[in-house]
This record gives C-alpha cells, sequence and structure tokens, in this order.
C-alpha cells in the first residue's frame, strides 16, 4: 500500500510524524512525504533547502518532497499566518506536478492550523483516493483557550470550515479519547481514537546527577497555552530553595524571551531555561530529571489535549506533576503516574511540590511501573503502528 502523508513539518524538524512514517515504511508501506521547507524552530530556512521550486530527497528510504513556502521568521503572528497560508497554496498549486505520487491513501498530519488540511482533501476529492485525518488540536477551540482570536464571529467561521474538513475526510484519528467523542458529535465521518505514539524506549535509569539536587524538568513548546510565568515564580519560595528544589526547561516558543526577561530580572537563581535541544541531547539531559511538568491552559479544546511531551515523560518512569483539569490529570490520576494541581496558586502548587520531593523509593518504584504499563498500552510506537496499519487497512 502506498500512502502519502501531508504535513507542513518533518524531519529535521523534531515532530512525531516523523518517527510516524519511518514506523510505515517498515510496516511494508511504500511512504511519500508533501512538506514544506523545514524552517522550525529557528524561523530560517537553511541554504540547502532554499529555491523557488520543491525539493526532492530521501530519508531512511521516505521520499520527501519539499514545497516553497515563507519562513516562520520571528514567529509574529502576521508571518506565522503567512507562513501557514504559503504553505497551504505552495502544495495546493504545485501538488499537481507530483499526482502520480498519491497513492492509495492521503495522510494528513493535522497540527495547527488545521486549515493545513487543505491541500490534501483537494487533491483526494478530484482524484478520489481516500483521506486519512490525524488531529493533533482542537480549532477553534485552540485558538479561544489561548487567546489569540476573541471575536465570536471569526470563530463561529473557523468552527464551520473546520466542521467542512472533518466531513470531507474519509476517517478522522484522534490523539486522545475526548478529542473522539468531541469530533464524534460534529461530523458523520468516521472516528476513531489514535493516540500520538513514541518512538522513546522505555527505561527507568538510576539518578546520575551527583549535585544533591532535585530537578524538575519541563520540555517542549514555549506559548501562550502553557503560561509557565506563575510557576517560575513559584520557584523563588524560601522551602523551595532550602530544598534545593531547581526547575529546568528546555524549549522554543513565543514565550521564551519572556520567561527568561523574568528569571534574569528577578535573579531566580534554581530556574534554568535552555533552548530547544536534538531529541537524542535531550534524552540524555532528562534521564536526570526526579520529575517532569506538565501545564496546560484551561478550556474546552486544550482540556482535551494530550501533549506529545506526556508520551515522552511517561518513557522515563519518574513522576510526572500535571497543573491542568482535563484529559492529562484525568490519566495521571487514573493510572498513579503522578500527581495533580487544578492551578498554578502558590501555595497549592508549592506544597506538591515539596510533597513530590519527599517520595519513598517504594512510592517511585510504584509510579514507575504504572508508567510502562501504562506506555506500552497506548502510547509505544510499535503497538501504535500495527493498529494504524490495521485502521488503514479497513478504509482501503
Amino acid at each position: 500500500m502506498k500512502i502519502t502523508i501531508f504535513s507542513q513539518h518533518f524531519w529535521p524538524e523534531n515532530f512525531r510524524i516523523n518517527d510516524l512514517a519511518f514506523k510505515l515504511f517498515e510496516n511494508g508501506f511504500k511512504v511519500n512525504v508533501f512538506t514544506g521547507k523545514p524552517n522550525y524552530p529557528s524561523g530560517k530556512i537553511k541554504k540547502k533547502y532554499k529555491g523557488l521550486l520543491p525539493k526532492i530527497s530521501k530519508f531512511k528510504k521516505v521520499e520527501i518532497i519539499r514545497f516553497p513556502i515563507l519562513s516562520r521568521g520571528e514567529s509574529s503572528y502576521l508571518r506565522l499566518s503567512l507562513n501557514y497560508i504559503s504553505y497551504i497554496f505552495s502544495v495546493s498549486l504545485l501538488g499537481f506536478f507530483y499526482k502520480k505520487k498519491f497513492g492509495d491513501i492521503l495522510f494528513i498530519y493535522a497540527t495547527s492550523p488545521i486549515f493545513q488540511a487543505i491541500p490534501a482533501i483537494l487533491f483526494g476529492k478530484i482524484f478520489k483516493i481516500k483521506i486519512v485525518l490525524w488531529v493533533q488540536d482542537l480549532w477553534p477551540h485552540n485558538l479561544q483557550d489561548t487567546g489569540y482570536i476573541k471575536n465570536k464571529l471569526i470563530l463561529l467561521l473557523i468552527d464551520f470550515i473546520v466542521n467542512k474538513i472533518y466531513d470531507l475526510s474519509d476517517l478522522i484519528l484522534c490523539q486522545s479519547d475526548s478529542f473522539t467523542n468531541f469530533i464524534n458529535r460534529k461530523t458523520k465521518t468516521k472516528v476513531k481514537t489514535f493516540h500520538n505514539p513514541s518512538n522513546y524506549k522505555f527505561s527507568v535509569t538510576k539518578k546520575r546527577n551527583k549535585s544533591g539536587y532535585f530537578k524538575i524538568f519541563y520540555a517542549g513548546n514555549l506559548g501562550r497555552g502553557q503560561n509557565l510565568e506563575n510557576i517560575i515564580e513559584i520557584f523563588k519560595n524560601k522551602k523551595i530553595l532550602k530544598k534545593k528544589i531547581r526547575f529546568v526547561i528546555y524549549g522554543s516558543g513565543k514565550k521564551y524571551k519572556p520567561l527568561k526577561k523574568i528569571i534574569n530580572n528577578k535573579k531566580i537563581t534554581n530556574v534554568f531555561l535552555n533552548k530547544a535541544v536534538s531529541p537524542k541531547k535531550l534524552k540524555e539531559k532528562m534521564r536526570n530529571a526526579d520529575c517532569f511538568l506538565l501545564k496546560l491552559n484551561d478550556g474546552p479544546g486544550l482540556s482535551k489535549t494530550i501533549p506529545a511531551k506526556f508520551q515522552t515523560y511517561l518513557s522515563f518512569g519518574k513522576p510526572i506533576l500535571s497543573i491542568n483539569k482535563g484529559t492529562v490529570s484525568n490519566l495521571v490520576n487514573k493510572f498513579n503516574v503522578g500527581y495533580t494541581c487544578q492551578n498554578d496558586s502558590n501555595l497549592e502548587l508549592t506544597n506538591l511540590i515539596l510533597n513530590i520531593k519527599k517520595l519513598s523509593k517504594k512510592k517511585t518504584e510504584i509510579i514507575a511501573k504504572n508508567s510502562r504499563n501504562l506506555f506500552f498500552s497506548k502510547f509505544e510506537i510499535n503497538n501504535s503502528c500495527k493498529k494504524l496499519k490495521k485502521y488503514l487497512e479497513e478504509l482501503k
């Protein structure tokens, strides 16, 4: 079976679709990828990818067609909008010249904005090819939750377009059960759950750092959906400082510079903000974590989201501190893989962090065992790929 993946981002950019594409090839699929010129998170397109025409290359036997787009630049609202629009128009117009590569299924990796699904839907309907939409974010709810758009008429218009995208798909895959239930009510298209898989191998390592500090790690996007400002402030607390607790961050996004400014201006000595690094380097850094922090804003969209970092955190078998009222916190509580806090209020979160620091060896071992069970039942990539293969074969 031949599958063409439509994703604005692909290797060397670090997104979950990379691992899935390579695994699909290992499972007997012929895989092509229609993507943009890589520029995330730097905002710049390297010289070897530049040009007004698509560039074709191969990586791990997956053929990649990179279409010309406007780079993200400094990620201003205008520049990001132009970046997204340029991908949609570039693939929609130039993709016709590569129609022989389409194959049996057009598979859309639908990160924000979901409008990037338009080229694949266009080609699917013209050439009568099955369309699979893998939804990563709930639009327009995520826009509302993060405060990017507040105008109700605009939100209603976006909701109308999103519903059309759902209706024009042949199969919708959702990254959480909450997504599945929600989208099921909005469309007659068949909807199934397909969690974001992780290519990390489950591994509980002994604490290797000899500094004597208790390290809480956060890795991932630094944007409006996370709002880590209040959490950073908590680490000034004298009790936190006295117990030698540190907060280590690896990530990129619109909030990186504001967070850096807060840390410097308020002289917070136990928070360490680092730019995003390669998955290999990040894995080595994260082995030293004693606990992982996950923060998502409240709202109808984000509360239903399972961010990809959750699977990564699970793979290390360490306690997860989830600050969220939705799906992620429900999973943490249900499977006993950490602790939850409904908001980032100073007193409640401070006490929770201090309690995690005091966890017994027996309790951490229980959490590690539960993390392993949850990881392999829902997120391990080999099991996930078998499930996806079944979905795709049924669709054909």
